[in-house]
């Protein structure tokens, strides 16, 4: 099957792709350089940003939608290497948060006994009112 449409015109399209092509592997190069410095995410939406193709133009480029990949799996990759950062605390630090947590538990224990004080003063009142009350039926029995 010939193509009947003019020279003219598919030497206009190639030019297109190949303009379209260039502009897509300069955006990606863009692209790969701000997410690794954490500027942005790995996207067709930001690719788009930087290259003004549409979605379904990029996608047609299947080796565009590999190198965004590669960048995306790259951020991933850079991201779990340097993942949280341990901060080694010193001596001095670790002494002052050991001293922390010993007064919250000091404070929590001195609450306790004074609980079990008022508990222990509550129980004493008990016990004298219920001596109280046997030496008053004791009273009473031996009166009869």
């Amino acid at each position: 099957m010939a193509d009947r449409r003019p020279q003219q015109l598919i030497e206009s399209i190639k030019a297109r792709i190949n303009d379209n092509d260039e502009a897509l592997a300069e955006a990606l190069d863009k692209l790969q350089a701000d997410v690794l410095a954490g500027k942005t995410k790995a996207t067709i939406a930001s690719l788009r940003g930087y290259c003004n193709l549409s979605e379904g133009a990029i996608r047609k480029r299947g080796w565009a939608i590999l190198r965004l990949k590669s960048i995306k799996q790259g951020a991933k990759g850079r991201k779990s290497i340097a993942g949280p950062i341990v901060k080694v605390k010193t001596e001095v630090q670790l002494l002052k948060d050991r001293v922390r947590q010993l007064l919250a538990e000091n404070a929590v224990l001195y609450e306790e006994i004074l609980g079990m004080e008022e508990l222990i003063s509550r129980r004493g009142r008990e016990i004298q009112i219920l001596e109280n009350r046997l030496k008053i039926k004791s009273d009473n029995c031996k009166d009869k």
